[in-house]
């Protein structure tokens, strides 16, 4: 039996993600617990940086939410204590962010689904097109591309309402094509705080997704039509400088620590953190940024306005609050296995770098990796325990080529093509897993 509140005890059956083989580690929700005040706490009064605390949750309304697997509060301590991450220089009123923060994105005049200054997109029919045309996709599809440049988004959406398209669509687009439930999307999304972002706006990230074969001859290797965003930043900026940092769900107390040090290294280097705010590796990579102030990206497989996993309701509204949430299912949209395999594609579309803290020898981690393999982005993988079930994919990718071993931020560093200019020189050290000062 483990004792996960002061009142209330679960076995490790009834723990989410537990399974045979694979050590499942209690631990509680994030931030509603008293336990994880307490050690928020103790890393505020450990850290040079003023580390954010969610308000209070009143005990009767964390009693009944289920405990899950994610974090190791030893491990995380015990991490903070070593590696200090350094505070955010301060800004001379008048002359903007430094040069080193993370950029941030202006607020978006117009509300939410607004059109920002120097954008291209003309009028609210043509997004209801982009819209209608997301919805219809909800996913991969090179068809409605094709069509898009023959006729252009406004025929295109006509079309495919009419269904007379001169390409071969599949018929489940057609049915989805409904030109009241995408201004429905648009208006959802708004009330969310969220917009859609096409490639006719000035945000839209044209370079990284300019890899991606938007032709039949690879159906699934198709770019986004658009995307649902929520946050402050512009999706253009933030994705510059992104790299991925992602692993396991069931993941290890080490997988846990070496994803807390590489992502907050990054992180302190201007990169913008990428992954999926899953249980595991991503959301340690996610919590680890935003515990040093920079920019994450969480991409989802499901629409932008839902929080999943529903246990991370706080971390996803942290992330919405200071970095983006990115999805190109339409609002509303719930979950299913092949959208999280597409949504892969699109994780490693939007990061320069793919870093595999730990993963398993069939995953959604070693699809990312294909996927960026594809792609031509670099790809790393942090070796693991050969006893390790949750390090078996790691290793396997690092003897088959697939991925390079790294150990640290600063292996990961040296091997892209060009490196950020580091925060605070004196204060971004290595973590316990490299050797000190190697960032400097």
């Amino acid at each position: 039996m483990v004792n996960v509140f002061p009142h209330q005890v679960v076995s490790h059956a009834a723990l989410p993600g537990s399974r045979a083989g694979v050590h499942a580690h209690p631990n509680m929700q994030h931030f509603r617990s008293r336990a994880y005040r307490s050690v928020w706490t103790t890393l505020s009064s450990h850290s040079t940086y003023p580390l954010r605390m969610p308000p209070p949750t009143p005990e009767k309304e964390f009693r009944h939410e289920k405990p899950f697997v994610c974090l190791f509060f030893g491990d995380i301590q015990d991490q903070f204590h070593t590696f200090r991450y350094p505070p955010r220089r301060p800004t001379t009123a008048g002359q903007g962010p430094s040069r080193y923060q993370v950029p941030r994105g202006a607020a978006f005049p117009g509300g939410a689904l607004g059109v920002r200054e120097g954008s291209a997109v003309s009028t609210d029919t043509r997004r209801r097109a982009w819209a209608l045309l997301s919805r219809a996709a909800s996913g991969p599809c090179p068809a409605l591309h094709t069509l898009i440049a023959q006729v252009g988004v406004e025929d295109a959406a006509r079309a495919v309402t009419a269904g007379d398209v001169p390409v071969a669509v599949n018929p489940h687009v057609l049915e989805r094509a409904n030109p009241d439930a995408a201004q429905g999307d648009l208006d959802r999304m708004s009330r969310a705080g969220g917009r859609l972002v096409t490639p006719d706006d000035d945000e839209w990230p044209c370079g990284p997704l300019a890899d991606f074969d938007n032709t039949d001859s690879c159906p699934d290797f198709a770019a986004p039509l658009a995307l649902w965003v929520r946050g402050p930043l512009s999706l253009r900026v933030a994705t510059e400088n992104a790299i991925a940092v992602i692993g396991a769900r069931c993941s290890t107390e080490y997988g846990n620590r070496v994803a807390t040090d590489l992502a907050g290294a990054l992180a302190v280097r201007g990169l913008t953190i990428v992954s999926g705010a899953a249980f595991g590796i991503d959301a340690m990579a996610h919590r680890a940024t935003l515990a040093v102030g920079g920019a994450t990206v969480a991409v989802m497989a499901c629409g932008a306005d839902l929080p999943y996993p529903s246990q991370h309701v706080s971390l996803l509204a942290e992330i919405a609050e200071s970095g983006l949430i990115v999805s190109e299912l339409p609002p509303g949209t719930p979950v299913s296995k092949s959208q999280f395999l597409a949504r892969n594609r699109i994780t490693a579309g939007l990061s320069g770098a793919v870093v595999a803290v730990e993963a398993s020898m069939r995953s959604g981690t070693t699809n990312s990796i294909r996927w960026a393999n594809r792609l031509q982005r670099p790809t790393f993988a942090i070796p693991g325990p050969v006893t390790s079930v949750a390090s078996t994919g790691c290793n396997r990718m690092i003897a088959d080529g697939h991925a390079r071993l790294v150990t640290c931020a600063a292996e990961v560093l040296s091997a892209l093509p060009a490196s950020p200019p580091i925060v605070n020189p004196d204060a971004a050290g290595a973590g316990p897993h490299s050797a000190p000062g190697v960032l400097r």
